[in-house]
Formats: C-alpha cells, sequence, structure tokens
C-alpha cells in the first residue's frame, strides 16, 4: 500500500479527482478530517489523507504531494517520506527525494500536449521509482477522456509511475 499525504483541506476536490484516477489501478482510499471515502477500496493500493499536520508517516512507501501554495504545511522533523512530489517548489528542498511536476521544462515531469481524449505527459528529467528503478526521459501517451483536471492527471501519473503501474514499455497509460 502507498501512503499519500495532500496538505490542506482547500485541496479536497483535486484529491478525489485523483482518488477516481488511481481506483483503476488498484483503488484507492481517501480519508479527511470528517470522512472516509472509498474508491473501490476492497484493500486499497493507494491511501490518501487530506490533513493540515503531520505527525508520523510510515517508513516505507510514503508520498507527500506538495503544491506550491503548501508551504505552510505542519510537518514534524521525524517524517521521512519516501518522494515528494511538488509543483513549483526547489527540488532540492528534501534531499534529493523530489520529483517536480508542471506544465514548465524544468520540471521532471509535464504535460507535453493534449489533444481530445488523451494527453502526451513527457518524463524530462531521469526519476527514480519508490523502489529506486530509475526511469529515462521519455513520452507516455494517457489515453481515455477525464473531466479531472490537468494537475490531478499529473499527479496521478506520476504517483503511478513511481508505483511502477504505469507500462514502461508501452509508454501508455489508460486511465
Amino acid at each position: 500500500m502507498i501512503t499519500v499525504v495532500i496538505p490542506k483541506q482547500k485541496n479536497k476536490i483535486p484529491a478525489e479527482e485523483i482518488c477516481r484516477i488511481l481506483e483503476k489501478f488498484g483503488g484507492a482510499c481517501l480519508i479527511t478530517k470528517n470522512s472516509v471515502q472509498d474508491f473501490f477500496a476492497v484493500s486499497p493500493s493507494f491511501l490518501l489523507f487530506l490533513t493540515d499536520t503531520v505527525c508520523a508517516v510510515p517508513e516505507k512507501n510514503t508520498v507527500l504531494l506538495l503544491a506550491d501554495t503548501d508551504t505552510d504545511i505542519k510537518i514534524s522533523d521525524s517524517c521521512r517520506f519516501t518522494c515528494v512530489i511538488t509543483e513549483g517548489m526547489p527540488k532540492e528542498a528534501y534531499n534529493g527525494k523530489t520529483v517536480t511536476v508542471g506544465m514548465g521544462r524544468q520540471n521532471d515531469i509535464g504535460i507535453s500536449s493534449t489533444e481530445s481524449g488523451h494527453m502526451h505527459i513527457a518524463v524530462q528529467n531521469a526519476v527514480r521509482t519508490l523502489t529506486g528503478k530509475e526511469i529515462l526521459p521519455c513520452e507516455f501517451s494517457v489515453l481515455g477522456s477525464t473531466q479531472a483536471p490537468y494537475s490531478a492527471v499529473l499527479y496521478a501519473f506520476t504517483l503511478l509511475l513511481l508505483t511502477e503501474k504505469a507500462d514502461t514499455e508501452a509508454l501508455t497509460v489508460r486511465l
């Protein structure tokens, strides 16, 4: 199981969209301050926490999903995330465990183009999966129309890539 921490209650809608995408890849469960939402959670592959404070996290397979506006989240110094996915923060912020996402060329993973029914997402710099496998620069076709915002698709794709659920041979992901 992959634990994903998403700061701030204002991120509830994107978190729900990410869960809807991840439900096809082993299920997801979203836990917020006042509710638990199952997205095909028969023992989900992804456990997402929407929270303002992080006191402790599991030692393995824990991802912090940090948007550029989430810089004031309270994270205990004892928390050691396996990876941090961030948009708009410096890559050096988390000791080389950071994967940057966004629309710009400087990001590790970005949307290179969109067409009706699918988009192309480029791995622009080599990244490591949660198990340490290196993914070299390449471009994936993400198929299937989704009403989710591009940022939610990008975050969900990055989680799938880091957990090795994206097909790195065919370079295609069907949402």
